[in-house]
């Protein structure tokens, strides 16, 4: 089944459904998530590469609210980074499941770039982007702010998959509540 055919889910949360059609974004959007996509590391079957493949079409879809056409364009060329590759058959079919899944579109276009990720350093470069102390108030969204800035190139949080991820100098993996709290 082709992505242009991808009908509507039926049993997901209707407090924020996805738009039965998503527009294609501007070429600048494009180029952003292209270069988002390029800091992270391929799946490797055997290591998680299904979630993480996965977790990869959510970022173009919901994140960067690309269209079918444009995240596939995308997932074929960081395709060539995963081992072994996957299909086009394969690659459709995250994105169809990442169409389907609900929650807010364009989030990382709200923001600007987060620091990236070195993987050839033993360590990934500690994020500068924003002095930690510069951010005020004791609400929830000012500690969050203060934890992106502090950990955001080694510790994220995947929102469709309800998940924690660290960077292990390698890949992104899954961690648990507990590990992620041994980041604060």
């Amino acid at each position: 089944m082709g992505l242009e055919n991808v009908a509507p889910a039926t049993n997901r949360d209707q407090s924020t459904p996805p738009p039965a059609e998503q527009p294609p974004q501007p070429p600048q959007v494009v180029a952003r998530a292209r270069k988002y996509l390029a800091k992270i590391p391929g799946a490797i079957s055997g290591s998680g590469g299904h979630n993480h493949t996965f977790h990869t079409a959510c970022i173009l879809v919901c994140g960067f609210s690309l269209d079918a056409a444009q995240a596939l364009e995308l997932m074929r060329e960081w395709n060539d980074k995963c081992e072994p590759p996957w299909s086009d058959g394969e690659l459709e079919h995250k994105i169809t499941g990442a169409l389907k899944t609900s929650g807010e579109r364009g989030y990382l276009l709200q923001s600007a770039p987060v620091a990236t990720v070195s993987t050839s350093s033993a360590s990934p470069p500690k994020s500068s982007m924003i002095d930690i102390t510069s951010i005020r108030g004791r609400d929830d969204l000012a500690n969050s702010r203060r934890l992106a800035a502090a950990h955001s190139d080694r510790l994220c949080y995947c929102i469709q998959q309800k998940q924690w991820y660290a960077w292990d100098n390698k890949r992104w993996v899954p961690v648990g509540l507990a590990a992620s709290a041994c980041w604060l």
